[in-house]
């Protein structure tokens, strides 16, 4: 497997990011966003193999990982944000992306991606510039997930008197459990 930590030449990652973008149209296309927004049912999100996405990665597009909490935990791709889409998804993505002028590249399922998608562009973001077909399983068979690892009640305590941890859950989240 790929070291995440090895460099990627600078005009490799270039000529192949301008050559994704404009896949035959005008390199004026760049700054626009790669789907039509004027009507939803038109809207067409861009499926990226595994080099496209790495190429819009490695030019600081941000992934957003839309999966379960189950799933994300389980392994996610380095330095992705999670927003799980079945959660408060309209409440925390606003609260998380602040620049909606942020290139994304969402991580989802194929269930999801229409809806993910429509919903960044109602938020504002108008820089979602497609998703990872496969998602994870594809990154994963050339390059290593990130993990995250939980703790029962009583670690957690043990840890909670040597450091400080923060809830971030809502009201209702925490009344929850």
């Amino acid at each position: 497997m790929k070291n995440l930590d090895i460099k990627i030449a600078a005009p490799f990652v270039l000529l192949t990011f301008f050559t994704f973008l404009s896949f035959g149209n005008s390199i004026s296309t760049i700054n626009k966003p790669l789907f039509s927004n004027t009507i939803q049912d038109s809207i067409r999100i861009l499926s990226l193999n595994l080099t496209q996405f790495m190429a819009l990665e490695a030019t600081g597009a941000l992934v957003l990982d839309t999966r379960s909490s189950d799933e994300f935990i389980a392994g996610y791709i380095p330095k992705s944000i999670h927003i799980g889409w079945k959660g408060p998804f309209k409440t925390w993505v606003p609260k998380i992306l602040m620049n909606k002028q942020q290139p994304i590249i969402c991580i989802a399922d194929q269930s999801s991606i229409k809806q993910v998608s429509e919903t960044l562009i109602e938020l504002g973001y108008t820089q979602v510039l497609g998703y990872l077909h496969g998602g994870v399983d594809v990154y994963k068979k050339q390059y290593f997930l990130n993990t995250v690892d939980q703790v029962d009640a009583g670690t957690y305590y043990d840890l909670s008197t040597k450091s400080q941890i923060i809830d971030v859950r809502s009201e209702k989240e925490f009344a929850e459990g």
